[in-house]
């Protein structure tokens, strides 16, 4: 068996047990305590304290029906959540690329560029 799998039936016989123990039915069971019984150690434990904190961050509501496809895919186009929270998405700098050097290419073409205001 993997470990993975070794710590999953660890903490299985663990929750069970702690089931058991909890019941009214071994109220005064001597050994409650025994280090047998104790939690598996834990696997992959998240840090915790002030370094460590999520940071949040709460966007408006928008008036989009998310209920159904159209709604979908007008959320996503609009991109309401990412620029609510100031980021520029990759794809928005790629087209804003694509848009500036296609105008540099027509403006090759035609021998003169037009500025952009």
């Amino acid at each position: 068996m993997s470990a993975a799998t070794l710590h999953i039936h660890a903490q299985f016989k663990y929750h069970v047990l702690h089931f058991l123990l909890s019941s009214p039915a071994f109220e005064d069971y001597l050994h409650c305590e025994d280090l047998l019984l104790q939690p598996p150690a834990p696997r992959r434990q998240l840090l915790s304290g002030k370094a460590h904190r999520t940071t949040q961050m709460p966007l408006k509501t928008v008036p989009i029906d998310e209920s159904t496809y159209e709604g979908n895919s007008k959320q996503l186009q609009m991109n309401e959540c990412v620029s609510q929270q100031g980021v520029v998405r990759v794809v928005q700098v790629r087209e804003g690329l694509d848009q500036s050097e296609r105008r540099r290419g027509e403006a090759d073409e035609s021998g003169h560029a037009e500025m952009d205001v």
